[in-house]
């Protein structure tokens, strides 16, 4: 059996480093529900904060469905992005007026999550890059012998 026939465990690292990205589109898709659900009375700047959630839940859909599709391809863009909206998603609602307690529980719950997702989904991805590279070593020696 040679390198390239066996199955590698990093295929299977790469899956598992997709799964917190996978969640991370569900928790962005909530987030813009809740922003249309939940009684947004909140403005920033004259703009409704509803808004605001809608739009943040959209760019973490579309970072986490592209980590959770190929997630070594955008690693770092990807991983300062999420954390960067998720960490802004727990200070704004207490920085800012953003209304009910509802709405500022359910930002500041989202956004713990999606930094924490974020973080697991970035070391998972870390964890698979070693085993793929060793992977690659051993079939480009296996064609030279």
């Amino acid at each position: 059996m040679n390198a390239r026939t066996r199955s590698s465990p990093a295929k299977g690292n790469q899956a598992l480093a997709s799964v917190p990205s996978s969640l991370n589109v569900l928790a962005g898709i909530w987030l813009m529900v809740a922003a249309v659900l939940f009684g947004h009375r909140g403005n920033v700047a004259g703009l409704d904060t509803r808004w605001v959630d809608l739009a943040i839940g959209f760019v973490i859909v579309v970072v986490a469905l592209t980590r959770a599709i190929a997630p070594r391809a955008v690693a770092r863009a990807g991983w300062g992005v999420n954390v960067v909206l998720g960490t802004w998603l727990v200070v704004a609602p207490l920085v800012l007026d953003y209304g009910g307690t509802p709405v500022v529980v359910n930002d500041v719950v989202v956004g713990v999550v999606v930094v924490v997702l974020t973080c697991a989904s970035l070391v998972l991805t870390k964890r698979a890059r070693p085993e793929r590279d060793v992977d690659r070593q051993v079939g480009d020696s296996a064609r030279f012998q």
